[in-house]
């Protein structure tokens, strides 16, 4: 079945967008310098690259005196102008302004895709304001950041023969792709079309390398990360060795320790309404605290511990090791509890678990059996999962 690409510039919403270049052409690759900062920004296809690190371990491995820090700012079901949070969550751009970017990949037009034809226009002015605001920033307070911007992968098609056939899906990525590069040669940035590389992948593939037809398994970011290496750079990635799982094993340790400060839980308690309620608790300056007051020094805990493992990951880059170190993490207030207990120190006093059940007063006919404590399972200190049966049994 053949298919027929609807040019964007037909549509009359998108003739209403002037984009004009004041550069002879784009940039073809992409050249890092000595402590450049990488964001990486966009919908489902970065951030979840977060958890296979290939790509990242080849800009350590080709740059091993470079340090290059890199910090994945994606965000599932994100678009250019819509980023759903939790209240108070910092934006986007405070995000690139804590990192300090002046290397910003940006993956863009799956989500923006579905509203279809209809939507190339406003998509397009969008993405050309985007790029336009970008380039006007300044997120490390000196210069401009280099942009990247990336289409889109394909839909695969016969993950599964139960589902919606791709062909739809694919005409829409085809269109907004196609967009995506004339917005970036207008704008004068490198532009890298994901979405033929990645047809001709599945094409190849012995066996699917997506979980559901647009979200890659850990192989297919791990076929992608090459493809993207050498679009970006302009030459071959690194080799794929022994020394690169290593080093690429230490970026998801490294990322692990970022994903928990950038989407740390419960951030309405963090940032938004709950965090400045403030409560009396048995601190040592006997003062009312908020959730911010201890919250925010254990986030800059996390900082200190994503860079402590990306230190580890520059020494593997040089042929070399390091041990991870957390002693300089800075120290956070210590705040007791607003709920104290009867002993001295605020804390409560816990009975043997056979003396708890004297203390307990329960329905006629109902009788409480010990069957398990810490005391004889110490994982049951933090249980994850209880059920009962329909006989009440645990």
């Amino acid at each position: 079945m053949k298919l027929r690409l609807l040019i964007p510039a037909l549509c009359p919403a998108a003739m209403a967008v002037s984009l004009t270049s004041a550069n002879a052409a784009p940039p073809v690759k992409l050249d890092l310098a000595a402590g450049d900062h990488i964001a990486i920004v966009g919908n489902s296809l970065a951030d979840r690259m977060l958890h296979d690190g290939t790509l990242e371990a080849f800009i350590a491995k080709a740059h091993p005196k470079d340090d290059i820090t890199i910090r994945n700012l994606g965000y599932d079901a994100d678009e250019i102008n819509l980023h759903v949070r939790s209240d108070g969550v910092p934006a986007p751009e405070e995000w690139l302004k804590k990192m300090q970017a002046n290397v910003i990949f940006a993956f863009w037009g799956f989500n923006e895709s579905f509203k279809g034809y209809e939507g190339l226009g406003k998509f397009k002015s969008e993405l050309d304001k985007y790029l336009k605001d970008l380039k006007a920033a300044q997120f490390n307070g000196k210069s401009a950041p280099r942009i990247v911007l990336f289409s889109p992968i394909a839909e695969e098609k016969g993950v599964d023969p139960n589902w919606p056939d791709a062909t739809g899906n694919n005409t829409n990525l085809q269109n907004y792709t196609s967009a995506m590069a004339e917005v970036a040669k207008a704008n004068d940035i490198l532009f890298v079309d994901l979405y033929k590389p990645s047809q001709a992948l599945f094409a190849k593939a012995k066996k699917p390398l997506t979980h559901n037809g647009i979200h890659l398994t850990t192989e297919g970011y791990h076929e992608l990360a090459p493809i993207i290496y050498q679009a970006v750079f302009g030459t071959p990635a690194p080799a794929d060795d022994a020394a690169l799982e290593k080093i690429r094993a230490a970026v998801v340790v490294k990322n692990e320790a970022w994903l928990a400060r950038y989407r740390t839980v419960d951030q309405f308690n963090i940032f938004g309404g709950r965090s400045i309620l403030p409560y009396k608790s048995t601190s040592t300056d006997g003062e009312k605290h908020d959730n911010r007051y201890v919250l925010w020094p254990e986030l800059a805990v996390r900082d200190v511990m994503t860079e402590n493992r990306e230190k580890r990951v520059w020494a593997l880059a040089k042929g070399s090791d390091l041990k991870i170190d957390d002693s300089n993490v800075p120290p956070v207030p210590k705040v007791g509890s607003n709920k104290p207990g009867p002993n001295p120190d605020g804390s409560y006093q816990y009975l043997d678990p056979e003396e708890a059940i004297k203390h307990m007063t329960v329905p006629k006919g109902v009788k409480v059996e010990l069957v398990a404590s810490e005391k004889q399972f110490p994982e049951l200190v933090s249980p994850v999962q209880m059920a009962w049966d329909t006989k009440g049994r645990l």
